[in-house]
């Protein structure tokens, strides 16, 4: 018949994918392992003396194989482990797959690829038929003899190696031709990926990077890490064209036709000619298409309409750009990670239509949908998305446990949250005491009393303790707590080992329990006070006992001096507390030029000047005294005069600059054509309003966005379209806390009435 019957089931293996579908073996789990005694621990030490490797092996619980050891299949190295002799691997070895491995190989060591996050020391040789892959800092990468692989890649690892026969060698420090040879002979996708590629324009082939976690991913998977056959030659000048930002239309479509990789960094730029998306799409390339959806999401979908993978879906997903017509489509997609993947879109709460689609998400047969949606706006229901109660309660009575969990950040009732505590797990009783807190300390709206609150707070309190160390409902709940209640609750509480001390005394709002805690630091533990110092309301008087134990304790390396730096970068520092650890500084009790004064945002006048007195000609003050608000003009150009000094036109400009009042300076600062004189005068918080009206037509896309928000503008001229971005509406001066509330209630976006809510909240609220 020609082929026998096992070359035919061998093929069907093979075609089916079956065949690459190997066996992981844990090191925890082989019957030949045993723990080492005393005499060999000793024994071990004395050969690892001159090692790194010898830090893993301090104590003696550790597993011994005896002689060599042949894995046939995949290795997950999950323990720390030494083979007496020779170790094979006929797979992947992998020692970050359950946990993180270490492993000594006392002869050689020879396997099909390798990744090791972990630790990893192999006596004689190492030889991999394709990657070796090792990397994070914290662990070691050693070889005693030859290490010969296709390729070698190194990724911030401590590494000692003798090289034998190796085709590609890559490293942190890699020089332009290995990263060339590295392009040439991988496939594209591990340098191309769109969540992995970041390169500006006019960027070289040189600054590409190795993709660690697409290697790993592709050797778990069999995928091929190799290329075929080499790229040609010229690859690294045809990657410098595709960066290139001035590259014009024809050359970009000749160099799609060149190679893969090419093709795929093209579809990265940020735009692209339509007919260019088009021959793009065309290729029918995974990569290209996770680019483009990010930048042309309508035309990806309408030429991928029949083939809309998954992976490519959630992407359109995610998009704030993907049309409506589209999202409405991928709620109707057969992936339910597809449908849940639409809570990542950014901007699904802001109009009537995408507020439709996500209350009509809330009716999906699947509970991951429902949870996700929810997970991500649950708490927007208190800034615009209407959510019936009609459809809370039916949601709380199905009783899906994800769901409940998702539940509980929602803009709920009394009778809702009743209904709830009892059925969360401590997942979901985390979100719920979160958002407790966050109503009771007015940075959420609330549909409950002060009183109802409290009673919700002290039931979650009294609930039983868990063992896992990440659950923190108990502290969060009695942070919820009004503060005469944390003060007669605090007690009890801390008796029975419910409480964080440390977040209780970042977060409190009461005095007493606040006294309390630096009473209990004091006779036991110096940990807390660091803590109880970065608490924003923490009263002034004891702001200077911290400064003052700081002044008595010689050790500036002490915990009472840990905890002074922790005050001073507590932006709501008073500024008495600031000064007297300034004189600290001055007086010589510490370094002023290496201590947290530098980054504290608003220093006092005061303390400037003290500081000024001894650090006016220190490069790292002139770089800290140009941001501070309350600098007076003559420090402010001594500064620039001394950080930018090879700035020949900027000096030009300064050159009288110290003579200049104080509307004389800002006026030049504006209507210069220096980014960092114009930056100058946005740290005035008074800056005139014809001066801000110049700024925010400055060339300069910093400053001109900075200015759209500054402080000297009133609330009511506020662009509100401007504020599209989170991080922009974080950093917006607002000094009366009626600002925030009222941008809670006009801003164009939910999430962003919900950033200003919580601003409004913390920003009123007066320790008890």
């Amino acid at each position: 018949m020609g082929i026998k019957l096992a070359s035919w089931l061998m093929l069907l293996l093979l075609w089916s994918g079956q065949a690459m579908a190997a066996e992981w073996i844990r090191a925890s789990e082989l019957k030949s392992v045993r723990r080492a005694t005393e005499a060999e621990h000793a024994q071990l030490q004395q050969s690892l003396r001159a090692k790194q490797m010898a830090y893993n092996f301090e104590s003696n619980n550790y597993l011994i194989h005896e002689g060599d050891l042949h894995i046939e299949g995949h290795f997950d190295c999950d323990t720390v482990l030494v083979v007496q002799g020779k170790l094979t691997v006929t797979g992947l070895y992998n020692d970050y797959r359950s946990a993180i491995g270490a492993l000594v190989v006392k002869g050689d060591m020879e396997v099909d690829q390798l990744y090791s996050w972990g630790a990893l020391y192999v006596q004689d040789n190492l030889r991999a038929h394709g990657l070796i892959l090792t990397v994070y800092n914290d662990f070691t990468f050693e070889v005693g003899g030859k290490v010969s692989a296709r390729a070698l890649v190194i990724s911030d690892k401590f590494n000692d190696y003798r090289a034998g026969e190796i085709g590609v060698v890559l490293s942190d420090d890699a020089e332009p031709e290995q990263v060339l040879q590295g392009l040439r002979q991988f496939v594209p996708e591990l340098y191309s990926g769109a969540d992995h590629l970041d390169v500006g324009e006019d960027g070289q082939y040189s600054e590409l990077r190795f993709d660690d976690d697409a290697a790993l991913k592709r050797m778990t998977a069999a995928q091929p890490i190799f290329r075929q056959s080499p790229a040609g030659e010229a690859l690294g000048q045809q990657i410098n064209q595709a960066l290139s930002a001035d590259v014009k239309s024809d050359a970009l479509l000749a160099l799609i036709k060149t190679d893969r990789l090419l093709a795929q960094l093209i579809s990265a730029r940020a735009e692209l000619p339509k007919a260019l998306v088009q021959q793009l799409l065309q290729l029918g390339d995974a990569t290209i298409n996770a680019w483009l959806a990010q930048s042309h999401p309508y035309l990806v979908q309408k030429a991928t309409t029949q083939t809309l993978s998954p992976e490519l879906a959630q992407r359109l997903a995610a998009n704030p750009s993907t049309p409506f017509a589209t999202l409405e489509t991928l709620a109707k997609h057969g992936d339910p990670a597809v449908r849940a993947q639409l809570a990542e879109h950014e901007t699904l709460p802001d109009q009537a239509q995408t507020r439709a689609l996500m209350s009509d998400l809330l009716g999906d047969a699947e509970p991951s949908v429902v949870a996700a949606i929810l997970g991500k706006f649950a708490h927007l229901s208190a800034f615009g998305w209407e959510v019936p109660d009609t459809k809370i309660n039916g949601l709380i009575a199905a009783a899906q446990p994800a769901v409940l969990e998702a539940l509980a950040g929602a803009h709920l009732n009394a009778k809702q949250v009743d209904q709830l505590i009892d059925a969360l797990k401590p997942a979901g009783l985390n979100t719920l005491a979160g958002s407790l807190r966050e109503q009771a300390e007015r940075r959420r709206p609330t549909r409950l009393s002060a009183a109802q609150i409290d009673g919700f707070a002290l039931r979650i309190i009294a609930l039983p303790a868990v063992k896992d160390t990440w659950v923190s409902f108990h502290s969060d709940a009695f942070l919820a707590l009004s503060p005469a209640l944390q003060a007669s609750q605090f007690e009890a509480a801390m008796a029975r080992r419910v409480l964080d001390p440390d977040r209780i005394a970042e977060h409190t709002r009461s005095l007493d329990v606040m006294q309390a805690l630096r009473d209990l630091s004091l006779q036991h533990t110096q940990v807390i006070m660091p803590k109880l110092a970065s608490n924003p309301l923490l009263p002034e008087a004891l702001q200077q006992e911290i400064v003052a134990m700081a002044a008595k304790d010689p050790d500036p390396e002490s915990d009472s001096w840990e905890t002074m730096e922790s005050l001073l970068e507590n932006d709501d520092a008073a500024q008495a507390a600031i000064i007297a650890a300034t004189d600290l500084a001055v007086e010589g009790h510490w370094e002023p030029g290496n201590g947290p004064l530098f980054h504290h945002r608003k220093l006092p006048s005061e303390a400037i000047n003290k500081l000024d007195a001894h650090l006016s000609g220190n490069e790292e003050w002139a770089l800290t005294l140009m941001s501070q608000p309350n600098a007076s003009v003559k420090q402010r150009v001594r500064s620039l005069k001394r950080w930018y000094d090879s700035d020949a036109s900027l000096q030009q400009s300064l050159a009288t600059a110290e003579a200049l009042s104080a509307a004389e300076f800002y006026a030049l600062a504006a209507n210069s054509n220096s980014e960092d004189l114009q930056e100058q005068a946005l740290y005035n918080l008074a800056l005139p309003l014809k001066l801000v009206q110049v700024l925010q037509k400055s060339p300069f896309e910093t400053v001109a966005r900075a200015a759209l928000v500054h402080p000297s503008i009133a609330l009511a001229d506020l662009p509100l379209s401007a504020l599209d971005s989170e991080a922009l509406l974080r950093d917006l001066p607002r000094n009366d806390p009626n600002d925030w509330l009222n941008l809670s209630q006009r801003l164009p976006r939910l999430q962003l009435r919900a950033i200003a809510h919580q601003r409004f909240g913390g920003a009123t609220l007066k320790a008890q």
